[in-house]
């Protein structure tokens, strides 16, 4: 019986672990999107991301690490609506 119960207790430890980090990414999401104050662009991104979720969750470790610097480009280039990023110019037809 405490075999079993040390065994429950890490799964719970790991799994609230898992929770943290996947609600951080909602979070990060969620903001990413209220700074797109063009709303074709933020139809454009929610697109995007649901199509390329299977990606994201390999990339998942390089996203953290470079998340930081893509948001500040992206916050200049939300203010610069002349400018399109790369992303934008791929979706177009």
């Amino acid at each position: 019986g405490a075999h079993v119960q040390v065994t429950c207790a890490k799964l719970v430890s790991r799994t609230g672990h898992l929770m943290k980090l996947l609600s951080g990414q909602q979070e990060v999401k969620a903001s990413k999107i209220e700074w797109d104050t063009d709303q074709w662009k933020t139809e454009n991104y929610i697109n995007e991301s649901t199509e390329a979720q299977s990606e994201q969750k390999e990339k998942s470790l390089e996203i953290c690490c470079h998340r930081r610097s893509l948001q500040e480009d992206e916050e200049g280039f939300s203010r610069d609506s002349e400018a399109p990023t790369e992303e934008e110019s791929e979706a177009l037809p």
